[in-house]
């Protein structure tokens, strides 16, 4: 039943995102999603606020990948929303879908990319670096709400290698 839901949100998701305007990234250029290195606490800034995402992989029954994920106020450690991602036979192995959900029921469906470095100076340029910073590769979460068609982007850091590492992992 739930990957049904999932799948119904992923379907309207798609279609939201394919008639919102584009930005920075270079959608469809994504390097193979990098599940070995991808658990741990990864930071960004959202309105002036920052906030932890951590991610925590997990397989399901048939040995296929999926993530829990905890979005976390960084200031305090409160949980903001949480919910799962997983990879989607139709999006290959470069980009994972997800699901996020506040304690006051709003829903936020999320896909997970990573561009390498060399991918992004060959688009943009030697002299890409967002935000000042050089990194092998750029983790990218889009964001967009089921009520509406914008959809928003944040680079993210990873800030520990273990998703307890800097807040507790918990589900509400």
């Amino acid at each position: 039943m739930m990957k049904i839901l999932l799948s119904l949100f992923f379907t309207l998701f798609l279609n939201i995102s394919a008639h919102a305007g584009p930005d920075s990234w270079p959608w469809g250029s994504e390097m193979p999603f990098p599940w070995k290195g991808i658990q741990g606490t990864w930071s960004f800034k959202s309105d002036e606020q920052m906030y932890y995402m951590a991610f925590k992989v997990v397989r399901n029954s048939t040995g296929s990948n999926q993530l829990e994920l905890v979005l976390y106020q960084a200031n305090n450690c409160k949980v903001v929303a949480d919910g799962g991602g997983f990879e989607d036979s139709d999006l290959g192995d470069h980009v994972v879908r997800g699901m996020l959900k506040s304690p006051k029921g709003i829903v936020r469906l999320m896909t997970i990319h990573v561009f390498s470095d060399s991918t992004m100076k060959e688009i943009y340029g030697e002299d890409w670096s967002p935000e000042g910073k050089r990194s092998k590769s750029y983790t990218v979460l889009n964001v967009s709400s089921t009520d509406t068609d914008h959809f928003e982007t944040y680079q993210l850091e990873k800030i520990h290698t273990n998703p307890y590492g800097v807040c507790p992992f918990k589900k509400r």
